[in-house]
């Protein structure tokens, strides 16, 4: 049933452009990452990222989800608290007006045509692209009112139709009588957009709007008439526990709220086909529900590329962003990932040192070793130079167990930082290291006993005694 055009290169996600030259389709992120200024001419889409040339657009209707897979929506919509206290409001005025005699009848119109506006303006308010409904003030009290008396005059001619098509065109006159049934919702929609009742009791525009739709108007229908019922149903369950007065808060309170689903529904179809509807929305997105601001261009558009087989043209393209000071925290991330797929090692170790040094400034030091690690691969002599990089790297190595990290790191520490005061805990993490992760206790054992006789007051002292003392009795279990 979803025939969305997707994006080449974010298949989750819908196109919104596509270029005729190269045959490419792309998502909204996609299509504005391009290096060329956009085109002056009136219809002319963002350039293609690729080839430059403008592109086209598939209608906004492609990036709308289908109406069928949002109906769980549709019976949130009507449950936010602004509704749902002006629907409270509305049935306990007419459960209580039965009471009040001509004054309760009077009461009952009033809130019927309110309702009916209210409906109307939630149809309204929907088919503009917005997630909530409207809000209740004076001028949805006051404004439009006569709404509900239109809809009354657009009923009133099409059942006269029928009545005279039955009476008059025999077998026809049935078929016409099923059409003018059919494109009841069809009217509704027309009366919301355009506010005239000959426009929404004419067959020519109902044959219009349900052409524009197609066959899932059928759909639209079906829903429709399944809502109808879901009042009657909570009304008859309710029924056996509550007292009559209950049962007619309720009946009145759920003939509202399924009423108010329905129109939402009725909005939301009007909202996915409005541009070939042609009725203009407020805005786009909203109605979608996700946030759509778009990643770095240059994180966009080297992602196109690499799709493409370009990695260099990918990394000259962040190198550059890079160079001009963005601020993009997964600027870097991306680039090193490229590097690493390049297998360019000089660019890759010039870029990893200072990568490094960035995530140990930000306290990322688990990332920073994923780093180290990938350089390694490629650059096996990679040397990071800072002892306070090399420190906080064996640590992190040693929190996770990675030994033979450790000891990459710790290799040659105390001849290229000499007096360093972090020597012993380097070569206490190797001598474990080489214990746990190798095997050699008894070297591990005699690295430790170096360290407490040469750094016998160290903060980390006690700990050392006690992990060669469980190194000793270890290998005398094994003698």
């Amino acid at each position: 049933m979803d025939d969305t055009l997707r994006c080449d290169y974010h298949p989750r996600e819908a196109a919104r452009w596509q270029c005729a030259d190269c045959a490419r389709a792309y998502c909204r992120t996609c299509a504005y990452c391009s290096e060329k200024p956009h085109s002056s001419a009136p219809d002319a889409g963002p350039p293609c990222p690729l080839c430059s040339a403008p592109t086209e657009s598939v209608g906004h209707a492609n990036t709308i989800v289908p109406f069928w897979q949002r109906i769980p929506d549709f019976f949130r919509y009507p449950s936010h608290p602004r509704a749902l206290a002006y629907m409270g409001a509305l049935a306990l005025i007419t459960t209580l007006a039965p009471r009040m005699g001509l004054l309760g009848v009077l009461l009952v119109f009033i809130v019927m045509v309110v309702f009916v506006r209210y409906a109307y303006a939630t149809l309204e308010h929907t088919a503009r692209g917005h997630i909530e409904p409207p809000p209740v003030d004076m001028d949805m009290v006051t404004q439009r009112l006569g709404v509900a008396f239109q809809q009354i005059a657009v009923f009133f001619l099409l059942w006269f139709a029928a009545a005279l098509a039955i009476a008059f065109l025999g077998p026809l006159g049935f078929v016409l009588a099923f059409f003018f049934v059919l494109a009841l919702p069809a009217t509704v929609m027309l009366l919301a957009m355009e506010g005239r009742v000959l426009v929404a009791a004419n067959p020519l525009r109902h044959v219009g709007l349900i052409s524009s739709v197609g066959w899932l108007y059928l759909a639209l229908c079906l829903f429709l008439v399944l809502l109808s019922g879901g009042s009657a149903v909570i009304t008859n369950l309710s029924a056996a526990v509550l007292p009559m007065g209950g049962v007619m808060f309720v009946a009145n309170f759920t003939g509202m709220y399924f009423t108010l689903v329905m129109f939402t529904l009725m909005g939301y179809v009007v909202y996915q086909y409005h541009e070939v509807l042609g009725f203009d929305v407020d805005q786009e997105n909203e109605a979608e529900g996700e946030d759509m601001r778009a990643a770095d261009p240059a994180i966009t558009r080297s992602h196109i590329l690499v799709c493409e087989g370009q990695a260099k043209a990918a990394l000259d393209t962040l190198s550059e962003r890079m160079r001009s000071g963005s601020p993009d925290p997964g600027l870097r991330e991306r680039f090193q990932r490229l590097l690493v797929l390049a297998g360019d090692g000089t660019r890759l170790a010039g870029h990893s040192k200072s990568y490094i040094r960035r995530l140990v400034e930000e306290q990322k030091t688990g990332k920073a070793l994923a780093v180290y690690r990938d350089c390694l691969r490629q650059v096996p002599d990679f040397d990071l130079e800072d002892s306070r990089l090399v420190v906080a790297l064996i640590q992190a190595a040693g929190r996770e167990r990675a030994w033979d990290l450790v000891l990459n790191l710790a290799r040659g520490f105390r001849e290229r930082y000499p007096g360093n005061k972090r020597i012993p805990e380097v070569y206490f993490l190797a001598a474990q290291a080489l214990s746990e992760g190798q095997g050699k206790d008894e070297r591990a054992s005699s690295i430790i006993r170096q360290l407490l006789e040469k750094y016998p007051g160290h903060v980390r002292a006690e700990e050392m005694q006690r992990y060669q003392a469980a190194l000793e009795k270890l290998q005398a279990a094994r003698s």
